[in-house]
């Protein structure tokens, strides 16, 4: 047997998923990855005695399961043969086990730093971002600071003119050490912890928490549990879908919707506040179920809230769809083919802006969304018009 099946949100005892050697390992991999399985999580576990244990999570949303794998190699001079020329979804995982382990993903296409650039060798040297050499070329560079509540990332643009010949991206720069202090706390810190991972996914963060929490302590949650923590959800989604609405405005200079757009995601985190007394949604939930109900007199406010949000949205939609200038900074720009999105393992949102119907909630129902349908927009052009209409 090369795979344990899990079902999320099941727990599994580790003893059954299977250790193979490195070349079975390889080819069971290859063999997921051809037949439509995308990437979850590659790492590594320091074993002691000298070992890694290298564990692989593959989704497959056909049916609707993860699969689990490992294998062990020895520290050192711990190789194993490189999938990301085949299936670029895997490269940022094996850079990244590289760069926790130093097991040499061989031939990888470029292995370069995902988390620690500053401190990043490869053969001895320093790494340098990738530099277009040429008259009239220029780097553009933004971050790793931003404004709000976005994660730090910095982008290194090789631009000629209005064309951009290359992007870098660099994301490890916020280092909390999470996964250390996790275990070192009590139930009550650790909730906290994990609410503080990303400013604009705290429901997310800790739902995805307590439900793993649960899984492995056997608890089982009300209907009623479930229904809140899910409103809680779609609030969250509702806010961040229209922040970016809101930010993709202001990146193309159209400052009229992304106001309004702004204003009515103030109101979707405004209800969130009123129920849990934070706008983020910080201590909603808790292992077990919520700390929050959702009573009648709130609903009721809910849903005129959420009547408002849909009618003003109306008018600020058209203003962002029906403006020529718009238009022209949105079609055709940064398209990304069906063919490439399965490729490098798009999901979500820009999956299914690309053709590719991704989302978590059919994919991996859980909670509610057992229990009820969940429709998403797909659309086939995957630019940024496709993006945005996704979004909307």
């Amino acid at each position: 047997m090369s795979w344990c099946r899990l079902k999320p949100p099941e727990a599994v005892e580790r003893s059954l998923v299977p250790v193979l050697g490195i070349e079975s390992w390889t080819a069971a991999l290859r063999e997921k990855l051809a037949a439509g399985a995308y990437p979850v999580t590659l790492f590594g576990e320091n074993e002691g005695e000298n070992r890694i244990r290298i564990w692989c999570v593959l989704g497959d949303a056909a049916e609707h399961v993860l699969w689990l794998t490992s294998t062990r190699v020895g520290k050192g001079d711990a190789h194993f043969p490189s999938l990301a020329n085949d299936f670029p979804a895997v490269n940022y995982f094996e850079c990244e086990l590289f760069e926790q382990t130093g097991v040499v993903p061989e031939r990888h296409p470029w292995l370069r730093p995902v988390r620690t650039a500053n401190n990043w060798r490869k053969n001895g040297e320093p790494y340098e971002f990738y530099l277009v050499k040429g008259e009239e070329v220029h780097e553009v560079a933004v971050g790793p600071v931003h404004a709000g509540v976005i994660e730090p990332g910095h982008f290194r643009f090789q631009c000629y003119g209005e064309q951009i010949l290359h992007l870098e991206i660099m994301l490890g720069y916020q280092h909390r050490g999470v996964e250390t202090l996790l275990p070192q706390l009590n139930a009550v810190q650790q909730i906290v912890l994990v609410e503080s991972i990303a400013g604009d996914s705290v429901v997310a963060h800790a739902t995805a928490f307590c439900a793993g929490v649960e899984s492995l302590a056997g608890t089982t949650l009300s209907l009623r549990d479930h229904a809140v923590r899910s409103i809680g959800a779609e609030l969250e989604r509702i806010a961040v879908h229209l922040s970016t609405l809101s930010g993709i405005s202001v990146d193309i200079g159209f400052a009229l919707p992304a106001a309004a757009i702004g204003n009515l995601r103030t109101l979707a985190i405004n209800l969130t506040a009123e129920i849990c007394g934070s706008r983020f949604g910080r201590g909603w939930i808790t292992p077990g179920g919520v700390r929050f109900d959702a009573d009648v007199v709130w609903i009721k406010k809910a849903k005129k809230v959420l009547a408002t949000i849909r009618e003003r949205f109306r008018d600020a939609e058209a203003l962002l769809f029906n403006s020529a200038s718009a238009l022209s900074r949105l079609e055709d720009t940064g398209a990304v083919t069906p063919e490439a999105a399965r490729r490098i393992g798009l999901v979500g949102l820009a999956a299914r802006a690309s053709g590719i119907d991704r989302d978590v909630r059919v994919d991996f129902p859980y909670g509610m969304y057992r229990y009820s349908n969940v429709g998403s927009a797909v659309l086939e052009s995957g630019d940024v018009y496709a993006r945005v209409a996704a979004v909307a």
